[in-house]
């Protein structure tokens, strides 16, 4: 993943509504784990920035607080990609009712995730800056098929109004646009929205992930909702240091030592899971036992709450990330999300 790639803002949108919003993007704690794998190994990520005249400049835009806190901590890593909505081209409209068939069937299969998408994007602070990049309220002519019965009663399935059901519509109408911003092979991490169902005249096939040495995207999906959002930004552009400094761009999958894997995981933190060992039931035992079973750990004064702690997340497995940082108690722990892409072959 050297090459530049592009990111769409509604997928920056959906990462900051972790940290912002009560009712989050419903792929919101997927694209964190995706937009960490990104600026960890891209050369350079491009934002798609949507502008309505080609004379406004980039600092005109009202970007999303989380693009705009990456490019305050590392501004040459990110780069707008300017689409101008006013020179897009005009859409085909043979093409409308093709789109629109597989749009229905897909909201009224996902009523749920879709409503909830929505009341997202009528939040203040995606609808305003919305409305500032693209005055009008639609890209395309949806709005030619509002009269349609079968809009109307998907619609009405989905309980959401009209206009919004309309809204989102649009924006997975765009999907081809930020595909050629992208540039042919060059990755685009887009809104999964946008990719839930076919449109016409695409190329259906499908392109393999870029491969990187290590994925960070499985294990940070699982604990980015809880980081704030500066945390989350600086473990960005931490890991991509690392990546930089330890050479991991620079190889293919499958040949990093897992103790490599393991100082990773350490160092930055990643919430640990327990192994569930003869020695870790030994040590359950001295605990349901009394204290002083249990030396063997390590400075016995600074460990029984943290016993507890441990021995309660036993049958969930997942401990919390201040757990990775402990040192003596290593033995207990695996993070399998990261120590997947280590080299086996030893």
């Amino acid at each position: 993943m050297h090459h530049p790639s592009l990111v769409d803002l509604t997928t920056i949108n959906a990462i900051e509504s972790l940290f912002r919003s009560t009712e989050p993007d419903p792929w919101g704690r997927k694209l964190a784990g995706e937009l960490a794998d990104l600026v960890a190994y891209s050369d350079l990520v491009r934002y798609a920035l949507p502008l309505p005249r080609a004379d406004m400049s980039d600092k005109d835009a009202q970007l999303p607080m989380l693009l705009r806190e990456l490019l305050g901590g590392e501004p040459a890593v990110f780069s707008p990609a300017r689409l101008i909505t006013s020179e897009s081209g005009s859409f085909n409209e043979e093409f409308l009712l093709p789109a629109l068939r597989p749009f229905l069937a897909w909201s009224r299969l996902n009523g749920s995730t879709l409503r909830r998408w929505i009341r997202l994007h009528n939040e203040s602070w995606i609808r305003s800056p919305h409305a500032a990049r693209l005055p009008r309220r639609f890209s395309f002519p949806v709005a030619a098929v509002r009269e349609l019965p079968e809009v109307l009663e998907s619609a009405k399935s989905v309980d959401t109004e009209l206009e919004d059901f309309l809204y989102a519509f649009d924006v997975i109408l765009r999907y081809p646009l930020y595909g050629e911003l992208a540039g042919p092979n060059r990755k685009y991490l887009n809104h999964p929205i946008r990719d839930a169902f076919p449109l016409p005249t695409m190329d259906l096939r499908t392109m393999p992930a870029p491969s990187v040495a290590i994925s960070f995207k499985s294990a940070i999906s699982k604990f980015a909702h809880t980081l704030s959002m500066q945390d989350y930004v600086r473990l960005l552009l931490d890991l991509r240091y690392e990546v930089q400094r330890l050479g991991l761009n620079q190889v293919n999958p499958g040949n990093v030592e897992i103790q490599h894997v393991r100082d990773i995981a350490v160092r930055f933190k990643f919430p640990p899971t327990l192994k569930v060992t003869g020695k870790w039931l030994a040590v359950v035992g001295g605990v349901a036992g009394g204290l002083g079973a249990i030396p063997v750990l390590g400075p016995g004064a600074a460990i029984a709450g943290m016993l507890i702690a441990v021995s309660g997340a036993l049958w969930s497995g997942q401990l919390p990330r201040a757990a990775a940082g402990l040192s003596w108690f290593s033995w207990a722990y695996e993070w399998p999300e990261l120590e997947r892409e280590a080299d086996t072959r030893h």
